[in-house]
Order: structure tokens, then C-alpha cells, then sequence
């Protein structure tokens, strides 16, 4: 039996080397083979991609790192049909939290010998796809300043900065929001998540409804236009009392336009997916001479194998 393990060296201030190493000798003992890979991102190219040809005949797909990791052996996985599991070792390591997926090699053995198999829908932005989520607004921004503001804070105190930054002069665009041709936000400043999975951040689902079995996105809309707005959707998706508020707006579909209005301030759509910036994408959505721009977010055909540990909630 031969299983593939994928380490991201950055992941955890050294965490995923030594949860890697812990698995590796683990999976020895067990007269498993292990093809080990490594995670190699820069800032050009932040979610690399691995050749499926090298996870062939793998009866799973080990990621250690954190959800970026999991999103760079999607494809591969997608391809060769062998399912993924999760060891965290990122900030939020949302897919890990979603199944119930832990750092102890004696769980994912045990996920091996029942090797119960779903398959997760995957959303689709831009030609890029992603597991969890796709947002814009104030979050975007944040990922945004630390992909162009690398310091040397790792973790959760990376993200220090960015965020006091942004509230100075959170960005809460302008947009208008089809869902399956039916229009639910009509130019309004706010922050729009469109979720395959309740997960989100620091444990602020705003999607609280969201699966990613559900065949369906869940666009949530937060309208606002200030940092006292964002701080109440904030304070709101804490103590789950978001969903009660009427202004909230949300919709389930497979495809979703999101536009940015003529004559905005700022003609950009600032998205994020997954936690990641994608430098590529967003330039090729700023339209500057329309003063225009819009992301198509959609349900993807393909669908993600996941391998699912003992005490994994479905």
C-alpha cells in the first residue's frame, strides 16, 4: 500500500517538518509506503500545483499544512480519485476542523482501514477553484496586504498589521449580486462570503447553513459601509446571532456574479479564496477602463475525494 504525503516546510513555524516526520515513521511501522512531496509557493505562484501522474495507485493523499496545502493537492486528488485527508498544521486548518481530522498518526490509520470515501463539491472562481470559501471585502483586503506585505510575524501575529490597517478604512464595496440569474443585492456597500462550507475563520460562520455535500453555494451578503458595521456582523457571527438580523441576505445556487458598479471609487473586485491571494486573478479582474469589474463564482462539475477519520461529522 502506498499513500502520498505532501508537507508544506512553512506551515506551524516548523509544526508540519515535524508532524511529516512523525507520520513517516509511523506509516514505516505499518509496512506502508510513503512517496513524500514538498510544498514549494512563492508569491508569484502561492497555491503551486503538483503532476497526477506522481499520486497514481495512492490509496490517499496526506496533506500536512494548512488549508492552502490541502488546495494545492486537489487537483491531483480530483484526477487520480485518491481521497485527501488533512493533518493540520496552518492557522485555521479549516477542512481538519470541518471532519474532525487531528495531528495523530493512529487516527488516520485507523480513517485508512475503514477508508470511508465522500465526495466534496469544490466552487470554482475565476478558473480557480477552492474548498471552503470565496469573499470580498474587508477579509480580501487583509489577505491582500499580507500577500504584498510579507513581515517576519508568522501565524495568527502575521495577520496583526494587515488588520489594523484595514480598520482604519475597511473596504466594503459597492455590488451587485446575481444568484442563478436572480438578483438579491443591488448596489450596496457590504461584505459578500460565498461559502461551500460553514467554516470560516477564528470560527465566524457566517455560512452556518453551508455543506459541502449540498450540490449548492451559499452566498451570505453583510451590508454595511463602516468599521462599526463590520464589528457588529463580527460581534453578531460570534454569539450566532447573525442569522436573525433582516439584513442579512443570503441565497443558495450553482452560479453567482458578483459586479462591481460603474463609477465606484474603487474599480477593483479585492476577492480572496481559501485564505489566498491570487495576484494573477485579481489583475486580470481590475478593468480600469470601464471602471468596471466582475468575478463569476460557480458550483464546479468535479468533486473532491476526502477520507474521512473515525469521529468525522458529514
Amino acid at each position: 500500500m502506498t499513500v502520498v504525503l505532501v508537507g508544506n516546510a512553512k506551515s506551524g513555524r516548523g509544526l508540519a517538518a515535524r508532524l511529516t516526520s512523525r507520520f513517516r515513521e509511523r506509516l514505516a511501522q505499518h509496512g506502508i509506503r510513503c512517496l513524500e512531496l514538498t510544498l514549494n509557493g512563492d508569491e508569484a505562484n502561492p497555491v503551486p500545483r503538483f503532476d497526477p501522474q506522481r499520486f497514481r495507485g495512492a490509496r490517499a493523499i496526506l496533506a500536512c499544512g494548512g488549508d492552502g496545502t490541502v488546495n494545492a493537492v486537489a487537483e491531483a486528488a480530483i484526477r487520480t480519485q485518491s481521497p485527501v485527508y488533512h493533518i493540520p498544521a496552518g492557522n485555521e486548518n479549516l477542512v481538519a476542523r470541518r471532519y474532525r481530522m487531528d495531528r495523530d498518526p493512529s487516527t488516520f490509520l485507523r480513517a485508512l482501514a475503514e477508508h470511508r470515501v465522500i465526495q466534496s463539491d469544490l466552487g470554482s472562481a475565476q478558473g480557480r477553484r477552492f474548498l471552503i470559501m470565496a469573499t470580498v471585502g474587508p477579509d480580501a483586503r487583509v489577505i491582500e496586504r499580507l500577500h504584498f506585505g510579507r513581515t517576519r510575524a508568522l501565524g495568527h501575529l502575521a495577520y496583526l498589521e494587515p488588520v489594523l490597517k484595514e480598520a482604519v478604512s475597511p473596504y466594503l464595496p459597492h455590488m451587485t449580486i446575481t444568484v442563478d440569474g436572480k438578483n438579491i443585492v443591488d448596489d450596496r456597500p457590504g461584505w459578500l462570503i460565498i461559502a461551500n462550507d460553514r467554516e470560516y475563520a477564528s470560527r465566524l460562520n457566517f455560512a452556518s447553513g453551508a455543506a459541502p455535500t449540498s450540490r449548492s453555494l451559499t452566498a451570505v451578503f453583510l451590508p454595511g459601509s463602516n468599521l462599526r458595521d463590520c464589528v457588529n456582523w463580527v460581534l453578531r457571527a460570534w454569539t450566532r446571532r447573525h442569522t436573525r438580523d433582516p439584513r442579512l441576505v443570503s441565497a443558495e445556487g450553482t452560479h453567482i456574479r458578483v459586479e462591481c458598479p460603474a463609477g465606484s471609487s474603487d474599480p477593483r473586485l479585492i476577492f480572496q479564496l481559501d485564505g489566498e491571494h491570487d495576484p494573477v486573478i485579481a489583475e486580470r479582474l481590475s478593468n480600469g477602463h470601464t471602471g468596471r469589474a466582475a468575478i463569476e463564482v460557480t458550483l464546479d462539475r468535479e468533486t473532491l475525494p476526502v477520507l474521512l477519520p473515525p469521529a468525522a461529522r458529514v
